[in-house]
């Protein structure tokens, strides 16, 4: 099964491509069919979960190491290993002085920990 696609028609109307057909089926539609089947809706809903965390973590991972995790890895909160090191040496530089900086400020306030 790929991807859906939705089409803006009147009622809305989602695409669920199969290997032999196309399926094109309202929301309500779905709703309805799936309330049938309540494990079903469970499994869909701890899918569409994994999904949109692992995408989360992907695109955190293409921006690189950013600010709050260098004050996760001062606070202790991140492991310090090999790829730790090699995405701080290729960190931007005013990400790591701003990480350093927001670090050091939590220090001082006494909220680090």
């Amino acid at each position: 099964m790929e991807t859906q696609a939705v089409y803006t028609t009147s009622p809305k109307m989602i695409e669920v491509k199969m290997s032999k057909c196309s399926l094109f089926l309202t929301e309500e539609e779905i709703v309805s069919l799936l309330a049938k089947n309540k494990e079903l809706w469970i499994k869909g809903i701890g899918r569409g979960k994994a999904f949109l965390r692992n995408k989360a973590a992907r695109k955190r991972e293409a921006l690189g190491f950013d600010r709050w995790m260098l004050y996760e890895l001062f606070k202790g909160n991140r492991p310090i290993d090999d790829s730790t090191i090699s995405s701080l040496e290729n960190m931007d530089i005013k990400e790591l002085r701003e990480g350093v900086l927001e670090w050091l400020l939590a220090k001082k306030r006494g909220g680090y920990i």
